[in-house]
């Protein structure tokens, strides 16, 4: 046999040994995690759903009070707009009966009146569009607050459905291992196969 077939089958034989390191190091942590784990799998599935159905429900909660807030700023809002708006028509009346001719014809105390009026419909104007940019912001909070919400809330059904389809407590095993130390056996695997090359390679050397 030459030398480059000897090299490939050596190889194989490498490539099969570090496979069956795997095999049997995650043959061994399976066993080790169903004898930890598979006898309470059922009670901590459970809880577990428990836990995940609750706090969907904290969170539906939670979004159902945030969208009627959001409604009720809107429509506040719009209320605060529509008084802004009256005043300005109410600034603009009093000053066409304030100006000109009509201010000639209007008796003092009916001019102080209007004034005091003036002056009053001008201060709600103001303070009326003040209040609908401080609820304009407090509804941009309140869209965050939402967003936020929906987005935990849709990690939370995915959550329950990952949480329902997993029945079996060998998958649910097997992923607890894959996910525990699935990246340490396929280093231990893969030097175990390659380390002897290089010490092969070196020993030749």
């Amino acid at each position: 046999m030459d030398p480059s077939t000897r090299l490939f089958w050596w190889l194989v034989q490498r490539l099969l040994l570090g496979l069956l390191l795997a095999g049997v190091l995650f043959g061994a942590l399976g066993w080790w995690t169903w004898r930890q784990d598979a006898a309470d799998f059922a009670t901590r599935r459970q809880a577990r759903l428990n836990g995940i159905t609750a706090e969907i429900s904290r969170l539906q909660a939670a979004q159902a009070d945030t969208e009627a807030r959001a409604a009720a700023t809107r429509v506040e809002i719009a209320a605060r707009k529509s008084r802004a708006a009256q005043a300005e028509r109410v600034v603009r009346e009093l000053e066409d009966l304030n100006g000109g001719l009509s201010r000639l014809t209007t008796s003092s105390e009916q001019r102080a009146e209007n004034d005091e009026r003036l002056a009053r419909m001008r201060q709600m104007q103001s303070d009326s569009l003040k209040k609908a940019v401080e609820l304009e912001q407090a509804a941009v909070r309140l869209q965050w607050e939402k967003d936020g919400i929906e987005i935990a809330l849709e990690r939370q059904q995915r959550e329950l459905a990952a949480t329902q389809a997993d029945r079996s407590p060998a998958w649910h095993c097997a992923r607890v291992v894959w996910s525990r130390h699935g990246t340490w056996v396929l280093l231990v695997s893969a030097l175990a196969a390659i380390v002897p090359l290089f010490l092969r390679r070196s020993l030749r050397s």
